[in-house]
């Protein structure tokens, strides 16, 4: 009679597996084991002819469930088999799943400006997790946190690769990091349409004094209280304007673009196309002013809506029946206003 005594053991489980091992039986006349399981203890409802070897990993079980466990071996004839082993037990844990994420802060500021970052990943576990940063300016780093410090202006996508027992995974954030030029900070000076608050336009960038208290508050994307639009419109030498374009009653942005303009018509604070391309914001290509000219708006004729202008040299030159082109003098008996050498030098 085949005389069985062993000790079955489990490894950690995950993933709808289990892995199991037992001592050898030594007596000659070994045929095999079977390794049986179930959902309750002793009532098992499978088996596994599992041959000569000591060890065997369980697939496709369910996720939650706890599974009940015990081996038995058999002789060579196939006719004898031994009482069952200890029993032991383990629930199937479910799969880890790696999500990378992570923060950064300050997300916005001058160059060069030094940028802190966290990984916020959630289903790390185990040893040799490594981490690796991408900045978006051909720097990259390593580490749980880290920190950089961006040199140029620009608007910078950053991407941190998790790696460990359980796969990788990436996370990538475009347009992440926004650094300013802090020489070229240009005045936005709206009409007074509403409270007349301050602004400033710096390199493609505009930060609005949005809750109007003549502080500078931070982004509202960061948890502040002002406005920053970033790199909407960005080309060397864009100049600011701002003005009420629909008559809604608020100021909307704008740029002065060597005698074309581009203005923010429908007020969302973004460049969504000119209206003559089937986009929504208004584009005056080369329709008033000149290439060195001073943009300014204004509510020329009082319809309620501001209409473009330039100051060249002394001389005012308005858009006075707010059509966006160029009409001539009133005086040589074209319709927009030409103030010859009257205010400013």
């Amino acid at each position: 009679m085949l005389v069985f005594c062993l000790c079955i053991t489990i490894s950690p489980v995950f993933g709808g597996q289990a892995t199991l091992a037992w001592d050898a039986n030594n007596e000659s006349n070994l045929g095999g084991y079977r390794l049986y399981l179930g959902k309750s203890s002793r009532n098992y409802t499978s088996n596994i002819n599992i041959g000569l070897q000591t060890s065997y990993t369980v697939s496709n079980l369910q996720e939650g469930q706890t599974y009940f466990f015990a081996v038995t071996a058999y002789d060579t004839s196939g006719t004898i088999e031994s009482n069952y082993s200890n029993e032991v037990s383990k629930t199937i844990a479910a799969p880890v799943v790696l999500d990378t994420d992570f923060t950064a802060s300050p997300r916005n500021g001058e160059a060069p400006l030094v940028v802190h970052f966290a990984d916020s990943s959630t289903g790390i576990t185990g040893d040799g997790i490594s981490w690796e940063w991408n900045f978006g300016d051909g720097s990259i780093g390593n580490g749980q946190t880290t920190s950089h410090t961006y040199q140029n202006p620009g608007n910078y996508s950053v991407s941190l690769t998790v790696k460990g027992p359980h796969g990788s995974d990436t996370e990538t954030k475009t347009g992440y990091i926004n650094i300013s030029d802090p020489l070229d900070d240009g005045p936005i000076i709206p009409e007074p349409v509403t409270d007349g608050q301050v602004g400033v336009f710096r390199n493609g960038t505009w930060f609005l004094d949005f809750n109007g208290n003549g502080l500078w508050d931070g982004c509202i994307q960061d948890g502040g209280q002002d406005a920053c639009l970033f790199k909407q419109l960005r080309c060397p030498g864009d100049l600011p304007v701002a003005g009420d374009w629909n008559g809604n009653n608020t100021a909307k942005v704008g740029v002065y673009r060597k005698g074309s303009w581009f203005l923010d018509f429908n007020g969302n604070d973004q460049w969504d196309g000119c209206a003559q391309d089937g986009g929504q914001d208004a584009c005056l290509f080369n329709s008033f002013g000149a290439p060195n000219d001073l943009p300014v708006a204004g509510d020329w004729n009082g319809d309620g809506m501001d209409a473009v202008g330039v100051y060249r040299d002394g001389t005012w030159f308005l858009d006075t029946n707010g059509n966006g082109l160029w009409d001539g003098c009133i005086q040589d008996g074209g319709q927009d206003a030409c103030l010859f050498n009257s205010f400013g030098a």
